[in-house]
């Protein structure tokens, strides 16, 4: 994979890491 890829990807893991978490801490809250 080029490093712009990598990048891309890594970025893109990272934002579905922050997602999860937003969507686990409002279900926290709500409960």
């Amino acid at each position: 994979m080029h490093l712009h890829c990598i990048h891309l990807y890594n970025t893109a893991m990272q934002v579905t890491y922050l997602a999860q978490a937003c969507n686990s801490s409002v279900h926290t809250r709500a409960l």
